[in-house]
This record gives structure tokens, sequence and C-alpha cells, in this order.
């Protein structure tokens, strides 16, 4: 905007925006690097901004950034899950509460809520290429190993690995590229 002539180099609205994840139930959208979008904000170039929202009853599969993020709850509530250096750790996260998450943690996180929205609004703090973050999801990671690793590793029984991660049959292609799923109840008690 700051080359066609915007009088607010420091405002940016939704169409500043590009989708990084979407599905059916939700999305993360992230505006582009500082420098790029004003040449007054390049000493912020390793910090990046991001929006997720998570429709009710929704689930964020476990995955990681390479980036440190500090989120705010701007709307709803759920459970967010970090896993660092072996640690689980789970929280309620409601409207107003600030959420920390380390590069490299391995996150999940559901949204409780049966009528609202989570909504999530972070800023990130790039660490392996100044301003460009990738999140991995563990999905793929999974659905590569087999059924007998998964249930050792993890210490549950085929069952119970069977209602937290689903069918692992059917649309492998598609389900690599959707990270947020819908959850049943089941589901959500587990987590």
């Amino acid at each position: 905007e700051e080359q066609g002539g915007s009088r607010r180099p420091y405002v940016f609205g939704p169409r500043n925006l590009r989708s990084i994840i979407r599905s059916d139930h939700g999305f993360v959208k992230a505006l582009r690097p500082f420098d790029e979008v004003s040449r007054l904000l390049r000493g912020i170039r390793n910090y990046r901004v991001a929006i997720m929202e998570v429709n009710p009853r929704a689930f964020v599969v476990p995955g990681f950034t390479d980036a440190d993020g500090v989120g705010y709850v701007a709307q709803g509530e759920g459970v967010l899950t970090v896993i660092e250096n072996g640690e689980k750790r789970s929280y309620t996260v409601r409207q107003g509460d600030v959420i920390v998450a380390p590069a490299g943690s391995i996150m999940h996180l559901a949204n409780t809520d049966g009528r609202r929205k989570l909504v999530i609004a972070k800023i990130l703090h790039t660490i392996s290429v100044p301003g460009k973050f990738q999140y991995f999801s563990a999905k793929p990671l999974l659905a590569s190993l087999s059924k007998r690793v998964l249930t050792a590793a993890l210490k549950t029984s085929d069952e119970r690995l069977g209602s937290l991660l689903g069918s692992r049959q059917g649309k492998e292609e598609e389900e690599k590229s959707i990270s947020i799923v819908r959850a049943s109840e089941e589901q959500l008690r587990e987590l």
C-alpha cells in the first residue's frame, strides 16, 4: 500500500494477509514480511503477524513452526497442548489470555466451545530465514509410521491410537495438506 500512496504505512487490513493453512474448519493467515510491506518497517524484518481462526469443535493437528511466537486469544476458548523437551503441558485458554509458543515445540489446539470460533492473533519471530516461517504438520510423519511403532512410541493401545488419530485410510494426500480438522466429542475428551 505504501507504493499506492497510502498515508497509513503502519496499518494493515485483512487483504494484506496471505493464507498459510486453510480447511473447512479454520485457517491461518499471515501478514507478508514487514520489510516487504513497508520500507519504514525494515528494521523488524524477522517478525511476522499471523491470525488463526478455528471453528467450534475443531482441532489443529500436532505440528511445529521454525519461529518463536506469542499469541493473544482474541475470541473463544480451547485447550492448548505444548510438548517441549519431552515435557507435555496442557492449558485451557480463554479470550484475553496470552500464550507463548517456542520455536520447534510441538503443539496442538482444540476449540472446545460448541458455538464460537477460537481466534488467536500471533507475533512470530522467525528463526531460520529472516521474515520467513514454515509450519510442519506432524500428521504426514505419523502417517508414515507403522501402527506398531506408534503404539510403542506413544505407549498406548491400538484402540486409543485409532480414536486419537482417526482413520489412516483414504485420502492421504488430502490429509497431508489439512491441518485443521473436525473433532468428535470422544477426541475432544481424550485431548
